[in-house]
């Protein structure tokens, strides 16, 4: 038996019949708000940083330094899914 958390933390998968009313072709709209919605996570990490560094006393600097490690392999991830964003464009 699933505990609750585990059960939150699970992605919900769509019937294979609400899929079929989901997916569409990637149109330019479409790539250009998934484009913009990876740049504010991955821009959201390094203002958290920041934050962190800068506006609160008492963080551990390691993870003040992990974050930023997460942050640039954000933007070369950024930069990857963007290049498949456009070639998956119709």
């Amino acid at each position: 038996m699933q505990t609750f958390k585990e059960i939150i933390l699970e992605r919900v998968k769509p019937s294979p019949e609400t899929r079929a009313k989901l997916v569409k072709p990637l149109d330019r709209k479409f790539a250009a708000s998934l484009k913009l919605k990876l740049k504010i996570a991955v821009d959201e990490l390094d203002a958290l940083a920041w934050d962190l560094e800068n506006r609160v006393d008492g963080i551990d600097a390691n993870a003040i330094k992990e974050l930023k490690a997460v942050y640039k392999h954000g933007k070369a991830m950024e930069k990857q899914l963007k290049a498949a964003i456009d070639k998956a464009k119709v």
